[in-house]
């Protein structure tokens, strides 16, 4: 399978999302009955991280920080010396660099992940003597770099040794000519591609300018000066980091004419830009792109990196002899996502989740109207990627509001959840279900007696910005209005139907609080699915995944359904595969009674895998065709420990691989 990252600036307010380790292919060979045209599916398929496509740790925000601990460490400091956070060995903890600028002596303490480090390993660097000392990853390898700025007048010599991942420093490129006059200089990955980039903050003026490392040494682009600071901070002193844990760098003034007992954070817009722009001011996107933190006691410069392996950013400051750090709560707002849908469109890829996100103010505190918090609960969230494997996120605010945010009270008005997105000619429609609770009113006008959720209808030109239908949800004529939720659909849209209804719902109903069953519903409308007309379904197994087909398939058309099962040997959950020639009557394999697929190789929080999206064509349902009766698709799932309060709460969206083969 092909995993090359393709790296550039997207130019979008995108983030990609934390990578993890990759988990070893499986293969099996399955078995099915009555299919004409084949007998058995070859599988092959790859878990690429628990939290490859969505990383919860961003929802958090980085507001919340915890108390300040000590550690004593063994070192000779002086004037000349510069303190550092960086990876140096690769495995994705900072370690503590201290650089003496003078004799070139690099000193370097190995994380330990716990919030202490190792002992000290030294090495000679005397090619970023006298110059600003920065260490960041600038060729992509996942190990921190040395690097040394030297001012010459009006422009600089860059000097960068690549790190090795276990000490060693070599390779030495220079970029020469550099147009920097001066000015504070920092380095971090400010555009996503993973290689860092050169941050210069003038700071009587509050100017930012930036130069783009291209990975193999060289700065060639100057962004220009973000007016995130101009007119409002000036002076501080400037650090880097990613605080809010969406792999762009952020930055913080600290000690800056409006903040001075701490930082002041502007959040990375990944196209050299922070904080929110202009047109932003005022709305709850502002508050996601800004936060304070104070600080009162610390006498040095605080430093923002990854120290106790949570996954959430920690400041951390020297002082002679010892170490404060503080660590940020990863657990602290209880976000989560969920519920991924993806779709294959044109060269990449979309996807909309359903995810818990709290509009806080700049103190991360929640916004309260009458003394509610009532901008918070699950709404769309939205990520792209131009590959497929390297994901950008849309972070400044939700994709799609739940309506009360919006200011609106009405059926359609509560938490939104579940997102099917197809993008039939051009248009994107998004059916999503609202949350009705017992004594608020359905779209009938009737009052619900128990929870009574509707389907709901958006449609959109660009993916991004929605119109909601809110004059009643899709689905009418139902017999108990009242008492009748309908939850977790799936969509499918199948251009040939016989019956021209080429608009497919799934939809799973409760009537009076009992469960009962999936059923199907077509229409040759998106707002009008008739509830009379409902079929029923068999073998649909689980709640809140995706649907497709394969058109090449030998015998004809065959749909092909991602859910998930548990592993009765390890107890964990896998991904699934249920196949269908009617979408009707839906079939496991005959042997083991399910393929598993390859799972979640996460912690315990997130060890299994839940509400599943797979990629088709356009959200149509069109799998991606490789001929030789194969066919192609990646996968999403909500990776927790459980899909239910409390455990959902620690949820991310892990991506896998499939490849199948009718044989």
């Amino acid at each position: 399978m092909n995993k090359k990252l393709l790296i550039g600036v997207l130019g979008l307010s995108m983030v990609w999302g934390a990578t993890a380790s990759t988990a070893a292919p499986i293969t099996e060979t399955v078995s099915y009955g009555g299919f004409t045209g084949f007998t058995s599916v070859d599988y092959t398929s790859e878990f690429l991280g628990y939290q490859k496509a969505m990383n919860r740790d961003f929802t958090n925000y980085g507001f919340d920080f915890g108390s300040e601990s000590a550690h004593v460490m063994s070192i000779v400091w002086s004037s000349n010396m510069r303190f550092r956070l960086a990876d140096v060995d690769g495995d994705q903890l900072d370690d503590a660099l201290y650089y003496n600028v003078v004799s070139g002596q690099l000193q370097w303490f190995r994380g330990l992940g716990n919030g202490t480090f190792g002992s000290a390993n030294t090495f000679l660097w005397n090619d970023g003597k006298n110059s600003a000392f920065v260490a960041a990853d600038f060729n992509g390898d996942g190990n921190a770099d040395l690097a040394g700025v030297k001012v010459i007048g009006s422009s600089a010599d860059i000097t960068i040794s690549y790190g090795n991942g276990a000490g060693g420093f070599s390779g030495t490129t220079v970029a020469s000519g550099v147009p920097i006059s001066g000015g504070q200089i920092v380095a971090g990955d400010v555009d996503g591609d993973k290689n860092a980039d050169i941050v210069v903050y003038t700071g009587s003026t509050g100017s930012i300018d930036i130069w783009f490392g291209d990975g193999s040494g060289q700065f060639p682009t100057l962004s220009g000066v973000s007016t995130s600071w101009n007119g409002t901070i000036v002076g501080g002193e400037i650090v880097i980091g990613d605080v809010n844990q969406d792999g762009l760098a952020d930055i913080g003034l600290y000690r800056s004419s409006t903040h001075s007992t701490g930082f002041a954070f502007r959040m990375g817009r990944g196209d050299g830009t922070f904080g929110p722009k202009l047109a932003e001011i005022g709305t709850k996107s502002e508050y996601h792109l800004k936060s304070y933190h104070t600080w009162n006691n610390a006498s040095a410069i605080p430093r923002i990196g990854q120290i106790n392996g949570d996954g959430a950013a920690d400041l951390v400051e020297f002082i002679p002899g010892n170490l404060y750090f503080r660590t940020r709560f990863a657990d602290g707002f209880g976000a989560y996502d969920y519920s991924a849908h993806l779709i294959k469109d044109g060269t990449g890829y979309r996807m909309w989740t359903g995810g818990r996100w709290k509009t806080v103010d700049q103190n991360g505190d929640p916004i309260l109207v009458n003394n509610v918090n009532v901008y918070d609960g699950d709404h769309v969230l939205y990520s792209y990627s131009p590959d497929g494997y390297q994901w950008f996120r849309q972070f400044e605010r939700p994709v799609f509001y739940k309506g009360e945010e919006e200011g609106f009270y009405d059926w359609w008005t509560d938490n939104t959840l579940e997102p099917e997105v197809l993008k039939v000619n051009g248009t994107y429609y998004m059916f999503w279900q609202s949350q009705i609770f017992p004594g608020q009113p359905v779209d009938t006008g009737q009052t619900a007696t128990v929870l009574a959720d509707r389907i709901g209808l958006s449609t959109s030109t660009d993916g991004i910005s929605w119109t909601r239908k809110t004059d009643r949800g899709v689905v009418i004529n139902l017999t108990l209005p009242a008492s009748t939720k309908l939850t977790h659909q799936e969509m499918v849209y199948v251009p040939d139907d016989p019956d021209g209804k080429n608009w497919w719902m799934y939809v799973y109903y409760y009537e009076n609080s009992v469960a009962q069953s999936h059923v199907r519903i077509r229409s040759d409308d998106p707002t009008t699915f008739d509830w009379l007309d409902r079929e029923a379904t068999t073998g649909m197994g689980q709640l809140g995944n995706q649907i497709g087909y394969a058109n090449e398939a030998p015998g004809g058309r065959v749909f092909v359904r991602i859910s998930f099962v548990k592993n009765a040997i390890t107890n964990q959950t896998h991904p699934t595969i249920e196949l269908s020639r009617d979408g009707l009557v839906w079939v496991r394999d005959t042997t083991r009674q399910y393929p598993l697929l390859a799972t979640s190789n996460g912690p315990a929080s997130n060890s299994n895998v839940y509400f599943l999206g797979l990629s088709t064509i356009d959200g149509t349902g069109q799998l991606e065709y490789l001929g030789n009766d194969t066919f192609r698709a990646l996968y999403v799932a909500a990776t927790s420990e459980k899909p239910v309060a409390p455990e959902i709460y620690k949820s991310e969206i892990g991506l896998g691989e499939l490849q199948f083969t009718f044989q």
